[in-house]
């Protein structure tokens, strides 16, 4: 392999990651090992591009003074951007006179050196691109003087107008849209936005655009893990034709700047522009496979389901809820799925030690309160006897006042209680907290929570500031970012095998450390459960399954919901493949929204390589999406189950384009509406659906066929995607066969479309149920044991 463009690009890489100053400074042992092993690993698997002209990507020098350009096909896109640094002692851009220029790019690397004639802060640039239409960027600050230097930011793109800048890769007339991220959960504020002259964009971590004219697209990011807080800042120039750009990564340690001392670098991290055509879906989900493979993330097995107390106790569980709640799970809703419950805050000391109304949500010390007298391995040991797995909550770094803690160790602590992640006594306090909920207690799931307000203390878009619990935490020689990565990893390595919900937590920080991720704020009554849940959503959609399991938050089903609104929020969670967890006093619920979580279990996932669950299909149009499509994939067979919603306050007709969904098929399509249970015919190019205020539809559309054939079925939201194992018709036996996974206890409806030439004549393991609609015959199965069973419908001729 010596010589060959890999190679380099491998040699870059690690000499690059042992240069960094977070390498050489108190970061733990773990983070060092994790960047020096797993970084090159994952490289392996990306394909580098010669720099050389004509090539897909270029980077190559600006026309002014210290800058560089990226080309794609030959066509600028980034002109005449240059690099900004922030210190503590002055602002420095590369296109100023103190720095000399060292050009020492070749074929397979662009990489511009800029020496500091004032000794205060030499920076160099690299670049290389990749195959897949990559430009990655990494600015290196060195510091060249005898005494230290502090970093408050990097801006390793600028390219603005005023300086000869400029961003572009659309044409003047082209719509421009762009999908906005969050620092951490979403507070609805990510999303699609335009670019126009008088309303800059901003982003945390990633950004991307899309030219929908032309099909092309383009996605800003990190592309490695950062080491500071990444934010992308875009606004239209004056002539329309072009962006200002500016990339921006806060690299404080606390409210100072990292520390560099003499001879030290420090790296941005690398950032990537990358360049692609075809399909929104395509450009995002091919995104993150490729954040996940850059950075060696694991795709994610798990797609829990469970309950949880929060939403109906708030803090004030007991002993009696827990218990209830827990025999009715273990009775009505294990069977559908169901495999986790979940203590969440308030079975804490703090809850009763701590006044409110902010007790709730309180931290340590961890020790039961009075409600909880039986001590938390004895509810884990409750949980397991019924069958399932015992989940708890914790906020890890933050305890109340009061705590033998914060009185031992005033140093771990700001005056909120917050923990200072940096300090490496704080880190292992958390590590034994975990060891004893997994080893001593028994808890098999994990939800913790608050780390990143209790790094920042504050929340969502405010994070765009320089905001820090800790004014001078301990270790000042990584950034705030770095350390809570470090303090991410040592939760991982204390329950290596526990499923781990990061709840308000950083967003690619947590790459590779959780296995469920909420993607929003919490829910609630139904406009908060719009803005935090819808509307995260479909911004987050393509992280499912590649970086973690997305979770939108519990299923509320109960009053003040109608029932139209709870199947909506059932239906889009069930769409969107995130997990499914249940918040209700479930024997309160009357049976008609019991059921609406019954057909909601389990998660279904698409096998095989590829987006595994429903796409928002008008992602740039609507926000948030009104069409949800999700193909199911079954080894005998494939349809389409789609959800048409109705956000509005007011009744709507909405008209499916059945091209839309990419289907093959040139026959007409048999569809069924599944909450309103009715056939809706035989269809050619659209469906027309009337739909109420606040409700939505759920179709299932299938390529018809010439006999009779497997419409849809009530046991789950996919209408076949999690009972149907298996289906065929014997045409010399005129004979519907199938093979279903029935629950005890529930009556299983099948819908079959029956041609006119055909007449149900003998049935196997199943009865005929009433149909309103002669053109549906209705089959009802039902077991007294949960289990698998045949069943078959012989037909004879109608003429």
């Amino acid at each position: 392999m010596n010589g060959t463009p890999l190679d380099t690009l491998l040699k870059s890489l690690c000499h690059r990651l042992q240069r960094r100053a977070f390498l050489k400074s108190g970061a733990s042992g773990l983070a060092q090992t994790f960047l020096l092993t797993q970084l090159p690993i994952a490289s392996r698997r990306l394909t580098q591009t010669s720099m050389n002209a004509g090539q897909n990507v270029e980077i190559r020098k600006g026309d002014l003074r210290g800058c560089f350009s990226i080309l794609s096909r030959k066509s600028t896109v980034v002109r005449n951007a240059c690099v900004r640094i922030e210190t503590e002692s002055g602002s420095f851009s590369t296109h100023d006179t103190r720095f000399t220029l060292v050009d020492k790019s070749n074929d397979d690397s662009f990489q511009l050196q800029f020496v500091d004639s004032h000794r205060v802060c030499d920076i160099t640039i690299h670049g290389h691109v990749l195959s897949s239409g990559c430009a990655i960027l990494d600015v290196d600050v060195i510091n060249p003087s005898s005494s230290q230097l502090r970093v408050l930011a990097i801006e390793p793109l600028r390219a603005l107008e005023e300086a000869g800048g400029s961003f572009s890769f659309w044409e003047k007339t082209s719509d421009i849209k762009l999908l906005t991220d969050s620092w951490e959960r979403c507070y609805g504020d990510a999303g699609i936005r335009s670019l126009s002259v008088d309303a800059p964009v901003r982003s945390a971590w990633d950004v991307h655009l899309f030219d929908t004219r032309n099909r092309t697209n383009c996605n800003l990011s990190y592309f490695q893990i950062p080491s500071g807080k990444l934010s992308f800042h875009l606004k239209r120039q004056s002539n329309g034709e072009a962006a200002d750009l500016t990339v921006r990564s806060d690299t404080h340690a606390g409210t100072h700047g990292v520390a560099l001392g003499p001879n030290e670098t420090f790296s941005a991290g690398e950032i990537m522009i990358r360049f692609t055509d075809g399909s929104v879906f395509d450009a995002l989900e091919s995104y993150a496979e490729l954040i996940a493979t850059r950075n060696n993330i694991p795709r994610p097995a798990l797609l829990p389901v469970g309950w949880v107390d929060w939403y109906f106790a708030k803090g004030l569980t007991t002993e009696k809820d827990i218990l209830e709640n827990l025999d009715f799970l273990a009775r009505e809703l294990k069977d559908f799925g169901l495999e986790y419950v979940q203590l969440d805050s308030g079975w804490q000391l703090g809850i009763e030690t701590s006044p409110p109304p902010h007790n709730v949500i309180a931290g340590g010390p961890w020790i039961p309160n009075s409600k909880f007298p039986h001590g938390m391995q004895w509810y884990a040991e409750q949980i397991k006897e019924r069958g399932l797995k015992p989940g708890i909550w914790v906020r890890p770094f933050q305890m109340v006042d009061g705590a033998t803690e914060r009185r031992e160790h005033p140093g771990w602590f700001n005056k909120k209680g917050q923990m200072d992640f940096s300090n490496p006594e704080v880190l292992e306090r958390v590590r034994t907290l975990f060891r004893q909920l997994v080893n001593d207690w028994g808890y098999e799931y994990i939800k913790y929570d608050f780390p990143s307000y209790d790094l920042f203390d504050a929340w969502g878009p405010s994070l765009f500031e320089s905001h820090w619990a800790h004014a001078d935490p301990q270790t000042q020689t990584i950034t705030g970012i770095q350390v809570y990565r470090n303090a991410l990893e040592a939760i991982r390595t204390s329950a290596p095998n526990t499923p781990l919900l990061a709840c308000n937590s950083v967003m690619p920080s947590t790459l590779g450390l959780a296995n469920v991720f909420r993607i929003g704020d919490d829910v609630g009554d139904w406009n908060r459960t719009f803005t935090y849940g819808v509307r995260s959503v479909g911004a987050r959609y393509y992280t499912n399954g590649v970086y973690w399991t997305n979770d939108p938050d519990c299923l509320l089903v109960r009053e003040p919901f109608t029932i139209d609104q709870a199947r909506m929020w059932a239906s889009l969670v069930v769409l969107s493949g995130g997990v499914v967890f249940i918040s209700e006093r479930l024997h309160e619920l009357p049976p008609e929204r019991l059921d609406i979580i019954k057909k909601a279990m389990p998660v279904y996932r698409n096998p095989g390589k590829g987006y595994a669950f429903g796409r928002p299909m008008d992602l740039l149009e609507n926000d948030p999406p009104e069409v949800w499509n999700l193909e199911v994939r079954k080894r005998f067979g494939k349809w389409n189950v789609v959800g048409l919603f109705n956000w509005s306050d007011q009744p709507r007709i909405k008209v499916l384009d059945l091209k839309s969904l990419g289907s093959e098929s040139k026959t007409p399509f048999a569809v069924y509406d599944f909450w309103e249970e009715r056939y809706l015919g035989i269809v050619e190019n659209s469906v027309e659906v009337n739909l109420k205020k606040l409700s939505c539809a759920l179709l299932a559309i299938h390529p018809t066929t010439n006999h009779p054939q497997f419409l849809s079925s009530n046991r789950h939201i996919t209408q076949g995607g999690i009972d149907l194992d298996d289906i065929w018709w014997d045409d010399g036996a005129a004979k519907l066969s199938g093979v279903s996974k029935v629950v005890k206890g529930y009556h299983h409806l099948i819908t079959i479309r029956v041609p006119e030439s055909f007449v149900p004549s003998m049935y196997e393991g199943c009865e005929k149920a009433p149909s309103a609609d002669g053109r549906i015959l209705l089959l009802r199965i039902y077991s007294e044991a949960t289990g698998v069973m045949k069943w078959s419908v012989k037909f004879m001729s109608g003429h």
